[in-house]
């Protein structure tokens, strides 16, 4: 149900006490209705290994942008000579399931390009973007970290999860993850020489493009239902998770993940200087969410699919790294055109054939409809002057 109206009456609901990209995807893009509200976020940053970084002669200002970010997965590579991969990035593993991360993972390369999801045009229709120039030269910088050897040969069917227990093993230097990473980090690193201790962690907004710095921003929103028979005291429920800084804060630590209300975000920052990138990239509005739009999900079933294949062409070493990369990017047409049927029903030339055909066929009918008629009148016509001449000849004969 719409809970404009509840935010208006209710003087404790005030929408300033969340960020404008999570409060985006509480609205249908294009409209002011508001349906939801911010419950908590989920959002991705850079996390390396500083003694590894060290011993590469690197720190954090080396992955500031794209242009130093490959050079030092270039410096990584020629220190370590792939005992340490430099950069983890998942690649799906087929048959286990949706890997939904794979969506989430591109948002840096798309808007740090200059590039963006979804285009709406003059004439109405809505279009994905992935292989449109902007978009692409990202999508083709992303996969060319691959392609020149800075991520692992089994990445490409690896899970995002087991990208990040890789990182926790020391197997990469760096990867691209989301709060729950720092959790497992604390839980796990307990090696009694000392050379696997959190401490030794460092996190890092994710390098910026030509556009600038940008990162995936989820998370998870409150609704009530239209049909609820009470309405009133699921909006209490809702003020409670989403506007309480102690259940906000208390529900982040169980989760791992982020505070949507920007004050319970400030504490919650406050327990650990590695989740500052986090904050800041929503304090600096660095954040993008997918389009909230009703056709999202299937464009997101069909998106996840397809950067799985799309990544399995990639890794496929038979193939010469070119033959690869172009058949990555056609990959990237085809899920363009995929979506373009659900965003705005059938391609025009398809739509413009299937007129031209019922056209046709009803041109065709239309010709069968008179010529029955038509047939049909002439016969009975025929037939009454017969009669009529068949009647003539009887009085003929009679006299």
């Amino acid at each position: 149900m719409p809970l404009t109206d509840k935010v208006k009456e209710d003087v404790d609901m005030g929408l300033q006490q969340y960020y404008d990209c999570s409060l985006s995807s509480c609205k249908i893009e294009g409209y002011e209705t508001l349906y939801a509200i911010p419950w908590f976020l989920d959002a991705r940053v850079m996390y390396y290994w500083k003694d590894i970084f060290n011993e590469a002669d690197l720190t954090e200002k080396d992955i500031k942008n794209w242009n130093a970010l490959e050079n030092a997965c270039k410096a990584l590579n020629k220190q370590f000579n792939g005992n340490i991969t430099a950069f983890g990035i998942p690649g799906g593993k087929e048959g286990k399931g949706k890997e939904w991360v794979l969506g989430h993972n591109i948002i840096p390369w798309i808007y740090g390009s200059g590039g963006k999801m979804i285009n709406y045009k003059p004439s109405g229709e809505r279009e994905l973007c992935l292989s449109k120039e902007k978009v692409r030269d990202g999508m083709t910088f992303y996969i060319d970290l691959s392609l020149n050897g800075y991520t692992g040969s089994e990445d490409f069917n690896s899970t995002a999860t087991e990208i990040d227990n890789g990182f926790v093993n020391r197997r990469y230097a760096m990867v691209y993850s989301g709060p729950w990473l720092l959790k497992l980090l604390k839980d796990l690193n307990v090696d009694k020489e000392g050379k696997i201790k959190s401490e030794n962690v460092g996190t890092a907004l994710p390098p910026a493009g030509k556009a600038g710095t940008y990162t995936f921003i989820g998370g998870s929103n409150l609704a009530i239902w239209r049909k609820s028979g009470n309405s009133d005291e699921a909006w209490e429920f809702i003020k409670f998770l989403s506007t309480n800084k102690e259940s906000q804060t208390r529900y982040a630590n169980a989760t791992a993940m982020i505070p949507a209300s920007r004050e319970a975000l400030d504490d919650w920052a406050k327990m650990d200087p590695l989740l500052n990138p986090f904050r800041d990239a929503l304090i600096a509005g660095y954040g993008r969410s997918f389009p909230s739009i009703p056709e999202w999900g299937r464009i997101e079933n069909i998106l996840v699919d397809d950067l799985n294949s799309m990544w399995k062409i990639v890794g496929n070493q038979t193939l010469p790294p070119d033959k690869r990369k172009s058949m990555a990017i056609k990959k990237l047409e085809e899920i363009d055109k995929k979506c373009y049927t659900i965003l705005n029903g059938l391609p025009p030339s398809i739509v413009s054939k299937i007129l031209f055909f019922i056209k046709f066929l009803g041109i065709i009918l239309w010709e069968a409809i008179v010529g029955a008629i038509v047939g049909y009148a002439l016969t009975r016509l025929i037939d009454f002057f017969k009669e009529k001449e068949s009647k003539r000849e009887r009085k003929i004969k009679q006299h």
